[in-house]
């Protein structure tokens, strides 16, 4: 127990704010880790003390406290406890004012709402209690998928605006709409679901997207904001002007928080995310984003409406304005006012603004040519960027072992008459044993690894496939997290690999074929001694794997995930040095160069590294346009040339040694998911 430096009172250990009058505590010299666990423990002491909850585990840390995953007993559900700052305790007016908004928040009840439950007290803490939803952000999803498109943006806003027109009706605001009180209610991780919208065109319907914190955060904030008398600029970028301006708000002001989302989800970032921003909402227009559909950008444009009174009546006619708009003969002059309004020189500068705080928002992107033939090579000093990634299903070797299949059956058929000879007729004999059937195709041996028959096929979808060196053994990973390998004479199961908790995200073989690797999102890369299938070794990460290779040599593993590419020694195991990716956050696609000497890396932000194998610098970085992502990687059997399969239906091709573009491959009408090389260097790619 300790007293206050301010008022006297005594503050209890782990409190960092005195809770007579909120005067934040000067911490102890050396304290670090401790701490937070004086401030865990108080606080699970707090939520046991009312005898109706069991915790689970601790979600997280959030600016504002401590969200644990619990039981309620008496309801006999699972909810999530948020801990909330102990300096309410000195803001009477901000405490009665938290009080009047979870009041209301708990009357809300609709399907794209997080519940509210009960707002507890227990002596000098008090935490809400409120559905617990199994899942993640926005701002989690952005991080995997970087920008999107508007088909999918809409999607996503779409069950958020049903949300707002219901609370809007039941007079309540949010007044704090931003990515990380989206929630996403689904079993898939942020991979996964990317991956399923990629593949399908639409979010599987059991998604469902949920709004938190209705006026709950900015309560906080505010309350936060006038006892230590310094503006709260976490979300200072989804205000509109009238929140800067302090005036009065109204659902108008959550349909300007709604299309700055819509503007992010597009562009990347927020219309005003760096520099003076208070000073930006106030006086300057958005720019245009390039390449966005002009309905789409004009409608973000009048959500975004200096005055409420411009901007659409409800959040549902905000996401109908595109269609609107698509047809109407003055929308390119719509645009073109908007573009030079934009690029027009700021008003004159206000004399007075409210205190400019600093933004904790990263750099946006490099502005870069969006034409395919675009590509620059940036120096490794670049500033780390925010990008994403999906997991690719279908594994390079597949499409490079695509001419050992033709091949084969092409030695089966009879040869062919020569030209002008007349076709003689069979002689009747004895019909031999017909062989095993041979599958027709490449496509037909991996449908029997996935779908094919329920007593041997994986349960679920199909992730990786790779063949052995021989052409003779292909494996296959499922999202069951079982490998399968199969005879590619006859399509047979050979034996089924169990051993991964979750999916499985990619295979390579080494050891000239001796030994397979298999990466899962279960955080884990296992080597399996072929074709007996014993487990060799076992790679622990902290984190999804999503992809896995064995260098041409057989000396290396190359592995990578969420802001990770590690090596290690194959087949012993022992992790390397990490390699040093900056710009990478996500890496889905690694391509070992055949010389040995350097490793390539991409995902889903229209970028691509080359690292240095053995200092594990990285050498070069390549830019190509900013709405694509990269899905699968190889190089041409001189190592010269790099391909790259890419989201916006184009195989690019890039010199190796210079990063220069070497053309680009068009044709598919789809997203292209790999690209291999033949032996002989002719290129092949795939569509989904």
């Amino acid at each position: 127990m300790s007293v206050c430096s301010k008022c006297g009172a005594k503050v209890p250990e782990g409190i960092r704010f005195c809770p007579q009058c909120g005067h934040r505590q000067a911490p102890s010299t050396g304290e670090t880790g401790e701490h937070l666990n004086r401030a865990e423990s108080a606080f699970e002491e707090a939520i046991k003390s009312r005898g109706r909850y069991s915790i689970k585990r601790l979600l997280g840390r959030g600016g504002m406290g401590l969200v644990y995953h619990a039981f309620d007993s008496e309801l006999g559900i699972e909810v999530a406890i948020k801990s909330l700052p102990p300096e309410l305790s000195g803001d009477p007016h901000g405490l009665r004012q938290l009080r009047e908004e979870a009041k209301l928040s708990m009357q809300l009840t609709h399907h794209n709402i997080v519940r509210l439950y009960d707002l507890k007290e227990a002596g000098y803490i008090r935490f809400l209690v409120m559905e617990y939803v199994p899942g993640f952000t926005l701002s989690e999803y952005l991080l995997v998928r970087g920008r999107l498109g508007e088909t999918e943006a809409w999607e996503i806003l779409k069950q958020a605006a049903q949300a707002l027109d219901y609370a809007h009706s039941q007079k309540v605001i949010h007044r704090d709409i931003k990515p990380g009180n989206f929630l996403f209610k689904t079993s898939m991780d942020q991979n996964q679901l990317a991956d399923y919208f990629l593949r399908e065109g639409k979010f599987p319907p059991e998604l469902v997207i949920k709004l938190a914190d209705f006026g709950i955060a900015r309560t906080l904030s505010d309350s936060i904001s006038r006892l230590s008398n310094v503006p709260i600029s976490g979300t200072l970028s989804y205000m509109s002007r009238e929140q800067v301006r302090g005036k009065a708000q109204t659902p108008a002001t959550d349909i300007y928080s709604l299309a700055v989302v819509a503007y992010e989800l597009l562009n990347g970032t927020p219309p005003f995310h760096q520099g003076e921003i208070t000073y930006q909402i106030l006086n300057e227009e958005p720019e245009l984003i390039p390449g966005v559909k002009p309905e789409y950008m004009m409608a973000i444009i009048k959500g975004l409406s200096k005055n409420p009174e411009d901007r659409p009546s409800s959040a549902s006619e905000f996401l109908s304005l595109p269609e609107k708009l698509k047809n109407d003969p003055e929308l390119p002059n719509m645009i073109a006012k908007a573009a030079a309004a934009a690029a027009s020189p700021s008003h004159s500068r206000p004399e007075s603004l409210p205190p400019e705080p600093k933004s904790e928002m990263p750099a946006p992107l490099p502005v870069l040519d969006s034409k395919p033939s675009g590509e620059t090579v940036m120096a490794p000093k670049i500033a780390k960027q925010q990008s994403a990634l999906w997991i690719a299903i279908a594994v390079v070797a597949v499409l490079a072992a695509l001419s050992v299949f033709l091949l084969f059956r092409n030695l089966q058929k009879p040869a062919a008459h020569a030209p002008g000879a007349k076709p003689q007729p069979a002689k009747p004999g004895p019909r031999p044993t017909p062989p095993p059937p041979m599958p027709a195709t490449l496509a037909e041996l991996v449908w029997k690894a996935g779908k094919n028959s329920p007593s041997i096929s994986h349960k679920g979808r199909v992730n990786a496939v790779a063949f052995n060196p021989g052409g003779s053994l292909l494996a296959s990973g499922g999202e069951d997290g079982t490998i399968r390998l199969w005879n590619v004479a006859d399509g047979s199961l050979l034996r089924t690999l169990p051993g991964h908790n979750k999916s499985i995200n990619s295979l390579s073989f080494g050891g000239g074929g001796g030994i397979l690797a298999s990466a899962g999102s279960d955080g884990e890369i296992k080597l399996w001694s072929i074709p007996g299938g014993e487990p060799v070794k076992t790679i622990s990460s902290s984190r999804s794997v999503n992809c896995v290779r064995v260098s041409p040599a057989g000396s290396l593993l190359a592995f990578s995930g969420l802001g990770m590419v590690r090596l290690a020694k194959f087949p012993g195991g022992e992790l390397l040095k990490p390699l040093k990716a900056p710009l990478l956050v996500s890496v889905t696609s690694l391509a070992f160069n055949p010389r040995g000497k350097t490793l390539a890396a991409g995902g889903l932000n229209s970028m691509l590294q080359i690292f240095d194998l053995e200092s594990g610098e990285s050498l070069k970085t390549i830019y190509g346009p900013v709405a694509f992502s990269i899905n699968s990687l190889e190089f041409s059997p001189g190592g010269g040339i790099i391909a790259a399969a890419c989201s916006d239906k184009i195989v690019r091709l890039w010199n190796a040694e210079t990063g220069k573009s070497a053309g680009v491959l068009t044709g598919h009408k789809k997203a292209v998911r790999a690209v291999a090389f033949s032996r002989n260097g002719n290129l092949a790619s795939a569509g989904p």
